[in-house]
């Protein structure tokens, strides 16, 4: 069976159209994906519109909660991670 994977052309419009996307919304608060006009490739194929409007809201959500809310979450995590390989390893501290 053939790949249903879109051609490198296709994938790379795709890319800046969310940079595209992304980037108006940093600059307007009021940015509401839906009013946005989109290539007819989008707006035709309701798969790629849906996968693109749930990484949209996802990227918003995460810019009105700030960029260092994920900061001291992320550093326990790694070094929960570091600790425990220094355990497996059996290295001392």
């Amino acid at each position: 069976m053939k790949s249903v994977r879109p051609c490198k052309g296709k994938r790379d419009r795709y890319r800046k159209i969310f940079a595209k996307l992304v980037e108006r919304a940093e600059q307007e608060p009021d940015f509401d994906f839906e009013s946005q006009k989109l290539p007819p490739f989008l707006e035709t194929n309701e798969f790629v519109k849906s996968k693109l409007a749930t990484r949209m809201e996802g990227h918003m959500a995460r810019a009105r909660s700030g960029p260092g809310d994920q900061g001291p979450q992320k550093t326990a995590q790694a070094n929960n991670t570091e600790k425990s390989l220094i355990e497996l390893l059996g290295l001392a501290v």
